[in-house]
């Protein structure tokens, strides 16, 4: 028996080594509920669920797919996963225009509501339920149902991958974003767990963003070591890298910076959605969150109903 919480090795989490796993249960017909035996996190993967094993898992699958859950080839949970890997570069795209249009009108990052997001990072999880089959049509069920292939679509357009990310979010809480995010925070995914680091905030990242615009660490000021934007990507770079310096982790400072920037992905047309080999979700101060996890489930229940 395979014990993912006793493994100690991380499964790479790019949208290829996600479908590996996948792949793998799925060819050995493996379904959520040996998942859960196995103590793999059940949103990481697509996976199977038999109508008969509903009363075994949890209460929000049992919400969320009344009828189970089939596929009818790998094919399909790969689109799956290339479509919830795009969702999550959409809504980059929203916030990097979002911190870089701080950055560009000079606006103070002021912290009014500094302490209003992380009361709401667990509220934010009801959108688990609140979602649930019965309730409204939101963005990721609408572009799933108009036929988007996340595998084909071309990212060479900033602005068009904003605006499907304003889409997106706008959809969490019914009502449009703000023009900027002055600040946001950011927790990782630990190892073989479905548990998280705590919310780490970032308010100086518009400052930050500019000084890692070069290629060599020894031209780095200070006092950037000591920002928020660094501490919070060495906290996540220590889950897999554990004792080593950030400067050993990230080859240049640009590095760091395309762990958010777009413009890059946008010319070579992918999408980098992890940082040293995890995962990270992203709470906007009005409590909207930007996660893998989420965008896959609403992704699999607008499949589960068009089955």
């Amino acid at each position: 028996d395979v014990c993912f919480g006793d493994t100690g090795i991380s499964i790479f989490r790019c949208v290829f080594g996600r479908y590996a796993l996948a792949r793998i249960l799925w060819v050995g017909r493996k379904t959520m509920l040996d998942a859960m035996k196995m103590k793999l996190p059940l949103l990481w993967v697509p996976l199977e669920i038999r109508p008969e094993d509903l009363h075994l898992l949890p209460s929000w699958v049992r919400v969320a797919f009344p009828r189970g859950l089939r596929f009818e080839s790998a094919a399909v949970i790969k689109e799956l996963l290339q479509r919830s890997n795009g969702l999550f570069f959409d809504c980059k795209c929203l916030l990097w225009s979002s911190v870089a249009g701080v950055a560009a009108s000079g606006t103070a990052l002021a912290l009014t509501t500094a302490c209003v997001a992380p009361r709401r990072a667990k509220r934010s999880r009801a959108l688990v339920s609140s979602s649930a089959p019965g309730g409204s049509s939101d963005a990721v069920s609408s572009l799933f149902s108009a036929g988007v292939d996340y595998a084909a679509i071309d990212f060479s357009s900033l602005p068009t991958c904003a605006r499907r990310g304003s889409a997106l979010l706008s959809s969490q809480l019914g009502f449009p974003l703000s023009a900027s995010v002055p600040f946001f925070y950011i927790r990782f995914h630990k190892p073989n767990s479905s548990k998280l680091t705590e919310w780490f905030l970032v308010d100086d990242f518009a400052t930050v963003m500019p000084k890692l615009n070069v290629s060599r660490w020894d031209a780095m000021p200070a006092w950037v070591f000591e920002s928020k934007t660094l501490r919070a990507l060495a906290a996540g770079a220590a889950l897999i890298f554990r004792g080593m310096d950030i400067r050993d982790v990230a080859t240049s400072p640009f590095s760091l910076l395309e762990v958010f920037d777009p413009t890059i992905e946008c010319r070579h047309n992918y999408t980098y959605t992890i940082w040293a080999g995890v995962d990270f979700v992203i709470l906007l101060p009005d409590g909207r969150v930007l996660d893998k996890r989420l965008f896959l489930l609403e992704l699999l229940k607008a499949y589960a109903d068009a089955a």
